[in-house]
């Protein structure tokens, strides 16, 4: 493989399962012609790994998934979560369709059981940028501030796990699909988003422990 104005170029002939695939490339770096070969070898037979994402290219769920930003995005659990993502679009065969608001609520009609979301809810969404997150959040302090003052129930119900036990996946996967979209480029989990969560949760905790009145 040649190297030519900063891409790396060649022809690429790939066989699995009798299929061969003979083909005219330009990568960027190295790292994405190894991340074309391995999922043309391992998750798919017909490789969907983009070179980049540009703003207003045209993209199908499926080119999202199998993204190399995404694949970035996860790093060494890319080889877990892409075939995930994957698993939950094939469930109403939605992998093909574009990438835009209508066919992003379509996505929303699907669910596919999380541990991660049932373990850590709202500190798992919020280390990913998952959609709606923060107002999921603000939505579930609400109801227990309200049950807490109108019927004195003092435990927190785990609202925000339920949810994104079933729902984690999908809200994770239309707000990557969205930002790759509009921006090329995928926001980095961060552990400042649930370091500032968690403090907010243990203020939330003590302000309702210490409120004195009920009706």
């Amino acid at each position: 493989m040649s190297k030519n104005n900063e891409l790396y170029s060649g022809i690429l002939i790939l066989h699995k399962d009798g299929l061969y695939s003979v083909n005219q490339k330009q990568f960027k770096s190295l790292e994405n012609a190894k991340t074309y070969i391995d999922t043309f070898l391992n998750l798919s037979e017909i490789p969907k790994i983009s070179d980049s994402v540009k703003i207003g290219d045209s993209l199908s769920i499926n080119d999202v998934i199998n993204s190399i930003e995404l694949k970035n995005y996860f790093g060494n659990k890319s080889e877990k979560w892409i075939p995930e993502l994957t698993k939950l679009v094939e469930k109403k065969k939605l992998g093909d369709l574009e990438v835009n608001g209508k066919n992003l609520e379509k996505i929303l009609h699907v669910s596919k059981f999380s541990w991660l979301g049932l373990l850590f809810g709202d500190y798992w969404a919020a280390y990913h940028n998952s959609l709606w997150w923060w107002q999921i959040v603000i939505v579930c302090y609400i109801i227990d501030i309200s049950l807490y003052v109108l019927f004195d129930f003092e435990s927190l119900l785990p609202l925000a796990n339920i949810l994104y036990s079933f729902m984690g996946k999908t809200l994770l996967l239309v707000k990557k699909a969205d930002e790759l979209k509009r921006t090329g480029k995928l926001i980095p989990a961060s552990w400042t988003r649930v370091f500032i969560l968690l403090i907010f949760g243990i203020v939330f905790v003590m302000l309702l422990l210490n409120y004195p009145y009920h009706f």
